[in-house]
């Protein structure tokens, strides 16, 4: 579960929707630890299943970060790799 603090830059960031994806996801990084992300996607994943939940701006900032945040290892060890495909399957 996210602190309010944790909440509110994490919606921060969901609302940047006039900067680049990779300002956004760089900035994520910088404002979660890489001991966090983990919590923090699975709230983003959380947010995703419910399409009402947030704006499809939104949504689409919501899973460039799931992608980002575990960009630099195997595909393979993205925690979050089903859900992604998934959701991408969903859209199309």
């Amino acid at each position: 579960m996210l602190g309010v603090q944790e909440s509110t830059a994490l919606f921060a960031l969901l609302g940047s929707d006039q900067r680049p994806l990779d300002e956004i996801s760089t900035d994520f990084a910088s404002k979660f630890p890489g001991d966090s992300h983990f919590r923090v996607c699975n709230s983003l994943a959380i947010l995703l299943e419910d399409e009402n939940m947030i704006k499809p701006t939104e949504r689409l900032i919501a899973l460039a970060i799931l992608h980002q945040a575990y960009a630099s290892h195997k595909a393979s060890s993205n925690p979050f790799i089903s859900f992604l495909i998934d959701v991408i399957i969903t859209i199309f």
